[in-house]
């Protein structure tokens, strides 16, 4: 049986008939799977899959968490936020360097060591409703101590600014 990447799914019985994507970006594609339950009826999924990225929780030598404010379209409003960055302009690159390469590029920032947390894939519920599934790597921590902003790694912000919480 073909688990089409789902092979927890697989092995619990859940069997995917029919996969399509009626929608799709360098950046994400839109998933509807039509499952079959072993006893039930069948059902449709339908979610965001998108390519792994990272989040950098940064940390200076006295204990502040270097955040981000950034004004982002898709929910009109100034946020807060981490590095962060994705994959799927990177490939080959492994997770810990693209980690790296986001504390640089966000807040010309560099570290001598860096932990690997945790993933997560938020919001994963729902059927036939769009909900974002996508492999989230991290946070990272960089360890307290080994945050050293560097003034040449000016960092790229889009109308943003860097905040020391």
């Amino acid at each position: 049986m073909n688990s089409h990447g789902k092979p927890e799914g697989a092995r619990l019985g859940w069997q995917v008939l029919e996969t399509t994507y009626p929608f799709a970006t360098p950046w994400l594609k839109l998933r509807q799977d039509r499952v079959r339950i072993a006893g039930k009826d069948d059902i449709i999924y339908t979610y965001i899959q998108g390519n792994a990225a990272v989040f950098v929780v940064p940390v200076t030598a006295d204990g502040q968490v270097i955040l981000i404010r950034q004004y982002r379209y898709t929910v009109d409003a100034w946020c807060l936020e981490v590095p962060a960055g994705g994959t799927h302009d990177r490939e080959g690159v492994s997770l810990e360097d693209v980690a790296r390469e986001e504390l640089a590029e966000e807040i010309g920032g560099t570290c001598a060591a860096i932990d690997r947390v945790a993933d997560f894939a938020p919001a994963t519920a729902g059927r036939i409703a769009i909900r974002p599934y996508t492999p989230i790597h991290a946070p990272y921590f960089n360890r307290t101590g080994l945050y050293r902003h560097t003034p040449d790694l000016a960092p790229r912000l889009e109308q943003g600014q860097v905040i020391h919480l």
